[in-house]
């Protein structure tokens, strides 16, 4: 089903083909012509009656060349290039022919080519580079080749005396600048180093003590079950601390042993 939706019948269809039978009108658009055109004119009547400017970047040709269309250039009729014909020679210009190979079935095997030299070209050859003697030898390149002289003598290839003490000495100069600086080192050392007296041991064991009785009070007061992870941490760091306590209390007690202190 189709849907008509125009609501207002006001066209007229009676002039339809009395429009279609009017002349069209069939004028053409101006031409277009451009505003050099008379200097292009003018310029082709001047190339026509000079000559020498229709060439002017390729030169006059050779030859004088047809522009009729009708002499058009065929095959073989273009500027022919003649090569230079030598006359031929009847005789070979190689050497006289030597008699061919002779043949495997031809061949004598007891022909003299077959019969072998019994010298031995290697020794004799060995023999005459040994005894041959050079012909051109070369000059000698140093100025003067006098015999040596100083290779009898007790204190050839030795080293001297002079070099000997002088290793000596510098050993022995090394070896006391090596005591000296640990002589200082030690002196340095010494004034920094400083020992306890009695009454400091003395007021050391007591603050050690007291820092123990203060933690073992902490450690006594925790609960017996541990249930958290918390506590268990709480409860190794306290047991550290007062065996590291002990340790230090045990080292003051002997009264053997001597405490240095080292000032920065």
């Amino acid at each position: 089903m189709s849907i008509v939706k125009i609501k207002k019948h006001n066209e007229n269809i009676f002039n339809i083909e009395v429009e279609d039978e009017k002349e069209i009108s069939t004028k053409k658009p101006i031409m277009y012509r451009s505003k050099y055109s008379k200097s292009i004119i003018e310029t082709e009547r001047e190339m026509k009656n000079q000559k020498h400017l229709q060439h002017r970047t390729f030169g006059l040709p050779d030859e004088t060349i047809s522009i009729a269309p009708e002499k058009f250039l065929k095959k073989g009729e273009g500027i022919c290039r003649y090569y230079e014909v030598r006359p031929k020679t009847s005789h070979s210009t190689c050497n006289a022919r030597r008699p061919p190979v002779p043949k495997h079935n031809e061949i004598n095997h007891t022909s003299s080519m077959y019969n072998l030299c019994e010298k031995n070209f290697k020794l004799i050859n060995i023999k005459r580079a040994k005894s041959a003697v050079l012909r051109n030898k070369p000059e000698p390149k140093c100025f003067e080749q006098k015999p040596p002289t100083f290779i009898y003598k007790e204190k050839f290839a030795k080293v001297p005396k002079y070099l000997i003490k002088m290793k000596e000495q510098t050993k022995l100069m090394k070896e006391m600048e090596l005591k000296e600086k640990e002589e200082r080192q030690r002196k340095e050392e010494n004034k920094n180093i400083r020992v306890i007296t009695q009454e400091q041991k003395n007021k050391l064991l007591e603050g050690l003590k007291h820092n123990w009785h203060k933690l073992q009070e902490e450690y006594q007061k925790m609960p017996l079950l541990i249930d958290s992870v918390p506590k268990t941490i709480r409860k190794s760091k306290l047991e550290e601390n007062l065996k590291s306590l002990e340790r230090d209390i045990c080292l003051l007690n002997n009264n053997s042993s001597r405490i240095f202190i080292i000032s920065d």
